[in-house]
């Protein structure tokens, strides 16, 4: 008997892209994709992380969250309040689009916890740090619950080189809305 086939997670018209395979940050170059790695996807097909080291040339180099739809994504964010939440923001040089995209976004609740909260709280400090010219070490880490789709809370920490430390932790309320297997 052969190995068994990963789980089919994520949608996008029509189409099914498998678990299992690495990438790096959209619209970037292979210099700047070795600063970014993205975690492999669990046996379930969910994104685990980020791992980036945020430079300048990455500010605004990112991509926007196209029509991809991450795992838990019910298929219209302002009917039920939920985002195609970056891990790494596109201001920061994370892909929304692509085939990077499917490591790098969760659903996530729209408002509060992707904005206003992760775009002030996380997203806006690094990016302010590292646009006056510090080089910032980024990781973030999706904790789900069981086999729930969508994760309870993202995990944020980043440290500069010029003494720049964030820690930060945000619940999820869309986890509590379990999806139909």
């Amino acid at each position: 008997m052969g190995p068994a086939t990963p789980p089919l997670l994520w949608r996008r018209a029509g189409s099914a892209v498998r678990s299992g395979s690495v990438g790096g940050v959209g619209g970037l170059g292979a210099q700047d994709q070795l600063s970014c790695s993205n975690r492999l996807l669990d046996h379930l097909g969910r994104p685990t992380g980020v791992d980036a080291c945020v430079r300048p040339e990455m500010l605004r180099n990112g991509t926007p969250a196209g029509k991809l739809w991450p795992p838990g994504w019910r298929g219209n964010g302002d009917l039920f309040n939920e985002a195609r939440g970056h891990l790494l923001a596109d201001r920061l040089g994370g892909a929304g689009k692509g085939r990077h995209a499917y490591h790098n976004l969760v659903t996530q609740t729209n408002n509060p916890t992707n904005s206003p909260d992760q775009r002030d709280q996380v997203e806006q400090k690094i990016f302010d740090a590292v646009d006056d010219g510090e080089i910032v070490q980024y990781s973030i880490k999706p904790i789900y619950e069981g086999t729930n789709p969508i994760p309870i809370r993202l995990e944020y920490t980043a440290f500069g080189n010029r003494g720049f430390k964030l820690t930060h932790r945000l619940d999820n309320p869309a986890a509590g809305v379990r999806t139909p297997g």
